[in-house]
């Protein structure tokens, strides 16, 4: 009975797993045609499976921000750092919001974040390959 369960269990991840990648993927196919409400509102039912995932806030802030609601684009790109905080693409695009705000300070710090985390990254390969 518990493998039964835990099939059941494991069926029922991967249909919203797939659910989850076709509502984000749509999003990211009308933000190639423009439709950013549409996009948003995919990204936002992609949310309500997982509301954790930090690459459908970004790619619901990208959008936000092509509407130029960059304050709120900038909440969407907080809460993917607040779910992993060394994403250098949610800093790089959080500066992108907050330098369209006029925030320019605050810009040049996410962007001199997000280029310390890369060269940070580029460092650990160049250890890992000199191992």
């Amino acid at each position: 009975m518990d493998s039964e369960n835990n099939n059941s269990l494991r069926d029922k991840d991967t249909a919203l797993n797939e659910k989850l990648y076709e509502l984000r993927d749509n999003g990211i196919y009308l933000n190639s045609l423009r439709q950013y409400d549409e996009a948003i509102e995919c990204f936002d039912q992609a949310l309500k499976i997982k509301s954790e995932d930090s690459y459908t806030l970004i790619l619901k802030g990208i959008s936000l921000s092509f509407l130029n609601r960059h304050d709120e684009a900038i909440k969407c790109f907080d809460q993917a750092l607040n779910i992993k905080s060394n994403d250098n693409y949610s800093l790089i695009c959080k500066g992108i919001s907050l330098s369209f705000l006029g925030r320019y300070d605050e810009a040049i710090k996410c962007n001199s974040q997000a280029f310390n985390i890369e060269i940070q990254s580029d460092n650990s390969d160049e250890n890992l390959n000199s191992n």
